[in-house]
């Protein structure tokens, strides 16, 4: 079995959310990629990585 992509996982939480309508998932999943893909790609400042990682945590 081939590993999941992000787009299966924005494919997976899409379809949550048009079920349950809790936009705390959709807000969480959009932080949680942006937090990936900009500590994978750009150097992040250490505060605006600090900030977005606790709100991912919180949710």
């Amino acid at each position: 079995m081939a590993a999941l992509q992000p787009r299966d996982y924005a494919v997976a939480v899409e379809r949550l959310y048009n079920k349950t309508g809790d936009k705390e998932l959709a807000m969480g999943f959009s932080l949680a990629e942006r937090l990936y893909l900009i500590s994978t790609t750009t150097s992040f400042r250490r505060r605006g990585f600090r900030y977005t990682e606790k709100l991912c945590l919180n949710l």
